[in-house]
């Protein structure tokens, strides 16, 4: 795997580099807010943001909140 999803969002400059040296390139942390991403810039993909739904919560009812 190369991605990895803080529990709870909770991480520090260990955790990090933990999972760095273990050959993750991709970090979530729970924010919610839309990434803004460019070609080449790698340095982003530490520090991804995500959007948490419920299961109670309709694919329709969660994507009316980007409109």
């Amino acid at each position: 795997p190369v991605c990895y999803a803080f529990p709870f969002g909770e991480y520090n400059k260990l955790t990090k580099k933990t999972l760095k040296d273990l050959g993750f390139k991709m970090f979530f942390n729970c924010a919610e807010k839309v990434n803004k991403l460019k070609k080449g810039d790698n340095g982003k993909l530490t520090d991804i943001c995500r959007f948490n739904r419920t299961p109670s919560l309709t694919s329709y009812d969660f994507f009316e909140k980007f409109d």
